[in-house]
């Protein structure tokens, strides 16, 4: 029908005291590979049928900047993040509101780790452990994890009810037969 309006989305009415009345706000969760621009340029022929502007790392970080900021997600777990990347990022999203942390990849030469983004309005970051698989594959003999890699385990505290919330954040080098 010409003119006629979608039908509305029904609602949930939860009775007052119900489990749902009682449910946490949700928490917005977004995972990224950001593609280092080291990795990018080490083989560059899996993007020759790229535009050269989707290539160029200014431009790459700005629009990563831009696509981050409109997410507006509450946590941003990000792979393959360079160092000076950490920092813009670091820097453009702390006008949001948003802090990160973040863990360079063990083993000579790695030129990138992951980083964790938190909205602190929202969460307050309890504790932060830097886990190197490295390390653990030499205490663990049953753990077959290939170094290099990377991984923060993040504890953080809901500001609205006080809830708690585990992240671990993980980046294998696919080089060496893992995942990431």
């Amino acid at each position: 029908m010409r003119g006629s309006r979608p039908p509305k989305k029904p609602r949930a009415i939860a009775a007052e005291g119900s489990t749902l009345a009682r449910a946490p706000p949700l928490l917005r969760v977004c995972s990224y590979n950001v593609l280092a621009q080291t990795h990018l340029e080490t083989h560059s022929h899996l993007y020759r049928g790229a535009p050269p502007d989707a290539l160029d790392g200014p431009t790459r970080l700005a629009r990563l900047i831009s696509q981050l900021a409109g997410l507006g997600a509450d946590v941003l777990a990000l792979q393959e993040v360079e160092p000076p990347v950490f920092a813009a990022l670091s820097q453009a999203l702390g006008a949001y509101g948003v802090r990160g942390v973040y863990k360079q990849r063990t083993g000579a030469g790695q030129p990138d780790g992951v980083a964790v983004f938190l909205r602190t309005p929202r969460l307050q970051l309890l504790c932060v452990e830097e886990v190197e698989f490295a390390a653990l594959a030499k205490r663990e003999p049953d753990l077959v994890v290939p170094p290099p890699s990377a991984e923060l385990a993040l504890r953080l505290r809901r500001q609205a009810d006080k809830g708690q919330v585990a992240l671990l954040v993980t980046v294998l080098d696919t080089q060496s037969g893992g995942e990431r």
